[in-house]
């Protein structure tokens, strides 16, 4: 496989885009498991314009990164810590090209459905959440690999100023009527932070301090108008956010204890996922592991599986079934953890 990608490579190079694809796509069929073969054939629709099957094959390229992260595994091969952290840095990588892509608004004609992260605010807040802090770490710490330390400088600023675009939509909430809003004070101060961030790397015509344009609009748009002071007073002003399982936030996984009725104590130590943002009268609304229709179960009697905001972002960026199949791999892991949680 890695032969058929080195080779496709070399022919992308000199601009045979359909002759690339091919070749990417033996490699595909050779490991599927692989997120390479998909990652490159994506960036050959892009270079031919075709966006619908750039973002499929992106979108699939981020659940194999994602499945290696969590198993450890690329195909057959076992990795080494280091090359986790570079696995997960190849996802956040992919991620965000992807959000771009579902965020542009400057495409015509149908779009092809968006991830289920994309539609819950919460879920999509968390993931690229962990995906900018993921790649901030590669120019910060001297020890992570970076192909091109310059270009990933770049692309940072660049995917800095979309989190900021996108916070500062759900916080003013002017968005999708299908991505609800739930406001907190962290977000509030992570946009405070990021245009300090931007305003130390940016100049007011959008421009690196090398000179180099960063965003045809202008990065300054983003600063214009005193966000800073008015997310920081914001931020003041909201000290109720509560926790991410109070907030009832998708993607969280839980399990379910101290039911009583007859008909829901068989639901008792089961696992859950959060599947929607949002309460209502209390109640959160969750996915129960075997049970197909959504239940409504109160907050009270849901405890949060203790795992990493990284492995929760990577969880919920795989496909539904493998979601259920990793977590169950863990049970008795995440129950041991949650239950020295409450003692």
């Amino acid at each position: 496989m890695k032969r058929h990608i080195q080779q496709a490579g070399k022919i992308l190079g000199t601009g045979d885009l359909n002759r690339a694809k091919k070749i990417y796509r033996k490699a595909q069929k050779l490991d599927p498991r692989r997120p390479e073969a998909f990652q490159n054939v994506s960036a050959c629709f892009v270079h031919s314009g075709q966006c619908e099957e750039a973002r499929y094959y992106m979108q699939e390229a981020v659940k194999r990164y994602a499945f290696a992260a969590l198993i450890g595994y690329r195909g057959d091969r076992k990795l080494h810590e280091s090359e986790i952290t570079q696995v997960i840095g190849d996802w956040a990588s992919d991620l965000f090209i992807l959000s771009e892509g579902y965020d542009s608004k400057n495409e015509e004609g149908n779009r092809s459905p968006p991830p289920n992260w994309w539609l819950q605010d919460g879920m999509f807040k968390r993931i690229t959440k962990v995906a900018l802090n993921t790649a901030m770490a590669c120019i910060k710490d001297p020890n992570l690999h970076c192909k091109d330390p310059q270009e990933h400088r770049r692309h940072i600023l660049m995917w800095s100023a979309w989190r900021v675009r996108t916070l500062t939509r759900f916080l003013s909430q002017d968005h999708d009527a299908t991505l609800p809003l739930s406001r907190t004070a962290e977000e509030f101060r992570e946009v405070a932070e990021l245009c300090l961030f931007l305003s130390a790397n940016v100049n007011a015509k959008g421009e690196e301090k090398d000179g180099s344009v960063l965003d045809e609009e202008g990065i300054n748009s983003l600063l214009a108008g005193g966000i800073s002071a008015t997310v920081c007073s914001a931020a003041a002003e909201n000290t109720s956010e509560g926790s991410a399982l109070q907030r009832g936030e998708a993607g969280l996984w839980v399990v379910i204890h101290g039911l009583c009725s007859p008909s829901e104590t068989a639901m008792n130590n089961q696992f859950a996922l959060v599947c929607l943002d949002g309460l209502e009268d209390g109640r959160v609304a969750v996915k129960v592991d075997g049970i197909s229709e959504t239940k409504r179960i109160l907050a009270c009697n849901l405890w949060e599986v203790p795992f990493s905001e990284t492995k929760v972002a990577l969880i919920s960026t795989l496909e539904d079934a493998i979601q259920w199949q990793f977590v169950r791999g863990s049970r008795e892991l995440a129950l041991a953890r949650v239950m020295a949680g409450r003692n």
